[in-house]
């Protein structure tokens, strides 16, 4: 009997000789109820009872109550950055730089660090560059030739060339697709009376001797030229898909033997043409002509989009991440906090084995204890690690190529109630950055498929033409007879051309008629996933929430259990084991509120993005404002 009332009664003796760590009257750590509806957040860590002096006593009701309020310390009315705090994250690792950041200064770093922000930009700015070069398309174009030609031949030479080949009307004509046009010669006169009849006399008796000469020596006479000409011309496209030109050129030329009354003759002309496609046919029309413009311009609306999502995309990840970092450091100080209160109770056994009041086995229950909860310390802190690599990576905040900044969090998890209109949030996500991006893209189909069904018409130009010349024996004699425009030629027709069965233009048409319905599938596949989002987040949300409250209630029962269990132990009635189990279950408890308040706050982050109003609702959720500056014009 009195075996067994010896260790109650030392217990009792003992509690004289004991006080309470902060030398004031010790209370109990449960929180009060008001406490847990609405946490708050003092700017001090919870720091484990240090003992004024060993005691002298095996067990004690004040030394075994230490054991509850070393675990039962309330993590979450704590904050995160105390210098005690700091220099417990940062022991041992003096080859890396620490950052304390809140969590507007990650989202600052991500405007100016993200890689993938930053990737998206310059899509937008190339999509803008893109309509600049397409609205090049009515350009005026200027084309230059300078040709010097030679040539000998063999037997008689009756043709003259003129002008730059591929130059005027012509030249259009053939890059619309049409056949060529021959702009007629200039009449061949005797400009200016000079030339005396006796010269001119002597010039056909010259080519008489020439003619004679070749035909007589079959074809083997040797006729020489030598022509040196200049073209310049300038086009342009119209709104209409047509073109219109200006050109001028001036040619030399020089023949032995001489076939012209005029050797050298000098000859220019000036020219200006038009070739128009006919309403109603292929190629006409701002619908056809424009189209390349416009698709440029829904591209660049469609990047700006793009921008804005990826924006969205880029801080929903690093506020998640930072609030990842504040649980695993939350959980990391819980499990120190468990593993305090393992090493309390390992030495309560040794003290009791010593004094022949406890158990060997007691003793190795607690070291089992100590050790299981220094490997929860080590993947803890292998948790932070992983977090702050994260969070590195999304902000980019390294010193040259090694990572060794560690960002460190202020701010503490938060909690307040966020109001839920599910029909709202669904028409909200209606509007989001992708549904804008596929409707756009839905345009761009369209656009596409009026180009295409265009082809599918025959193709009817009509083409006219204007133009003067004039020829002497020297520059000033050929440029006099140009002013006089005594010397015109015009032209003017249609040119028809169309592919029969036209298989490729049919097919094409059929190709963007079926991207026009996939556009449109498209559109409800992401509207679908959109409100799948939004139903999906509100469930997280809510889920969170009721976990919050039920992680109050069992944050309050285990640590009543583990009282319970303490006051079992102490008459002998539980183990070491025991009792580590039930502060493992009271961990369990604190980091599984603290995991539930952070999950709520990433799950408003994920609802806001859900919706794509993230960037409209930063500053209730502790980040600041940021303006997207990209504005893309509609066309």
């Amino acid at each position: 009997m009195l075996t067994r009332l010896l260790p109650a009664a030392l217990a009792v003796l003992g509690s004289f000789y004991l006080v309470c760590p902060s030398k004031a009257p010790c209370q109990s750590a449960v929180p009060s109820d008001s406490a847990l509806a609405a946490p708050s957040f003092p700017a001090v860590l919870p720091i484990p009872p240090a003992y004024s002096r060993t005691p002298a006593v095996p067990m004690s009701t004040t030394e075994t109550a230490a054991i509850v309020d070393t675990q039962g310390m309330d993590i979450l009315t704590t904050a995160i950055l105390t210098e005690e705090a700091i220099t417990r994250l940062t022991a041992a690792r003096t080859t890396e730089t620490f950052l304390a950041v809140t969590l507007a200064d990650v989202v600052y770093l991500t405007l100016e660090r993200n890689l993938d922000y930053k990737i998206a930009q310059l899509n937008y700015e190339i999509a803008q560059e893109e309509v600049t070069a397409q609205k090049g398309l009515f350009d005026p174009v200027l084309s230059a030739t300078i040709q010097a030609s030679e040539s000998t031949q063999q037997g008689s030479i009756f043709g003259a060339l003129m002008g730059g080949g591929n130059m005027g009307l012509q030249g259009a004509r053939q890059q619309m697709g049409l056949g060529g046009y021959e702009t007629p010669l200039a009449d061949i006169r005797r400009q200016g009376v000079e030339e005396d009849i006796a010269a001119l006399q002597a010039r056909l008796n010259a080519l008489e001797a020439a003619l004679a000469q070749g035909f007589a020596s079959d074809y083997r006479s040797i006729n020489r030229m030598k022509s040196r000409s200049a073209a310049i011309q300038v086009t342009e496209q119209n709104g209409l898909g047509g073109q219109i030109g200006i050109g001028y050129s001036i040619n030399r030329m020089w023949m032995d033997p001489t076939f012209l009354n005029i050797n050298p003759s000098y000859s220019q002309s000036a020219q200006v043409w038009i070739v128009q496609p006919v309403p109603f046919f292929r190629g006409w029309g701002p619908a056809v002509t424009l189209s390349g413009i416009r698709l440029a311009q829904r591209n660049e609306t469609a990047r700006a989009w793009e921008q804005r999502q990826e924006l969205i995309n880029q801080l929903a990840a690093v506020m998640s991440g930072y609030w990842d970092l504040v649980n695993a450091i939350y959980n990391a100080e819980v499990q120190r906090l468990s593993h305090e209160s393992a090493k309390n109770l390992l030495r309560i056994n040794e003290i009791r084995l010593k004094h022949e009041v406890g158990t060997e086995i007691d003793v190795w229950e607690a070291r089992a204890g100590v050790a299981a909860r220094e490997n929860m310390l080590i993947m803890a802190a292998h948790a932070i690690g992983l977090a702050q690599d994260n969070l590195a990576r999304l902000t980019r905040v390294k010193e040259g190529p090694q990572w060794k900044v560690r960002m460190i969090p202020r701010d503490p998890p938060r909690y307040s109630e966020y109001p839920v209109d599910e029909m709202k949030f669904i028409a909200d996500a209606h509007s989001r950055p992708d549904i804008r991006q596929a409707e756009l893209m839905r345009e761009r189909a369209e656009i596409r498929r009026t180009v295409a069904r265009n082809e599918r018409m025959p193709q009817l130009n009509a083409f006219g033409q204007y133009g003067i010349s004039g020829l002497g024996p020297s520059v000033g004699r050929s440029s006099h007879y140009l002013g006089t425009a005594d010397y015109d030629n015009w032209a003017v027709g249609v040119d028809f051309n169309f592919p029969i069965p036209n298989t490729k233009a049919r097919a094409r048409a059929r190709q963007a008629d079926k991207l026009v319905e996939g556009s449109e599938l498209l559109i409800e596949k992401t509207r679908d996933f959109a409100e799948f989002e939004v139903r999906k987040a509100i469930r997280d949300l809510q889920s969170a929430r009721e976990s919050i409250a039920v992680s109050e209630t069992r944050i309050r029962a285990e640590r009543e259990k583990l009282r319970g269990e303490l006051k079992r132990y102490e008459v002998g009635m539980a183990t070491s084991q025991d009792l580590l189990d039930y502060q493992d279950r009271l961990a369990a408890a604190q980091s599984a509120y603290i995991a539930s308040i952070v999950a709520y706050n990433k799950a408003i982050i994920d609802l806001e993005r859900a919706r794509g109003t993230l960037l409209d609702s930063l500053p209730s959720l502790g980040a600041p404002t940021v303006t997207f500056a990209p504005s893309a014009g509609e066309p």
